[in-house]
C-alpha cells in the first residue's frame, strides 16, 4: 500500500500548482452557501467632473476596502490612473448585498465618484463558458 500511495503522490505532484491556481481563481466563492461560485459583482467608480478628491476621501475609501478584504468580500480592487477611476470586484451573496456595499463606499457617500454596479460571471472550462473542445 505504501508503494501505491507514493506512486499516487508522484502522479498528483504536477497538478498541485494547477489546483492551487484554480482555487485562487475562484477566490473561495464556494464558501458562500446558496450562491453561484462563478458570480462576482463589479463596482466601477468614475470621478465626478469638477469635484476634488481629498486625502480624507482616499483614506476613507481605503479603510472601506480593508474592511471588505478582512471579511472576505473583496476579490480585487484598484485604480485606473489614466482617468481617476477605479474598480472593485466583490464576492457576495446577492445584488442587495452588493448594492449596500456600493452605497457605503466613502467615495460614493461624499459624492466624489459615481458608481456603476454590474453582475459578472467568470468564464472557465468547469462551468462551460469556454465551450467544450
Amino acid at each position: 500500500p505504501w508503494a501505491a500511495l507514493r506512486f499516487a503522490r508522484t502522479l498528483a505532484a504536477p497538478h498541485r500548482a494547477d489546483a492551487a491556481a484554480a482555487a485562487r481563481y475562484l477566490g473561495g466563492a464556494r464558501d458562500l452557501p446558496d450562491t453561484d461560485p462563478y458570480e462576482r459583482w463589479v463596482i466601477t467608480l468614475a470621478q465626478v467632473p469638477g469635484v476634488q478628491t481629498t486625502a480624507a476621501h482616499i483614506a476613507g475609501h481605503i479603510a472601506w476596502l480593508r474592511g471588505l478584504e478582512a471579511d472576505g468580500r473583496l476579490v480585487l480592487g484598484g485604480p485606473f490612473p489614466e482617468d481617476a477611476a477605479g474598480q472593485v470586484i466583490l464576492r457576495v451573496r446577492n445584488r442587495a448585498e452588493a448594492e449596500a456595499i456600493r452605497d457605503a463606499d466613502p467615495f460614493v457617500v461624499a459624492g466624489v465618484r459615481t458608481p456603476v454596479l454590474r453582475r459578472w460571471m467568470l468564464s472557465c472550462e468547469e462551468n462551460g463558458h469556454l465551450g467544450r473542445g
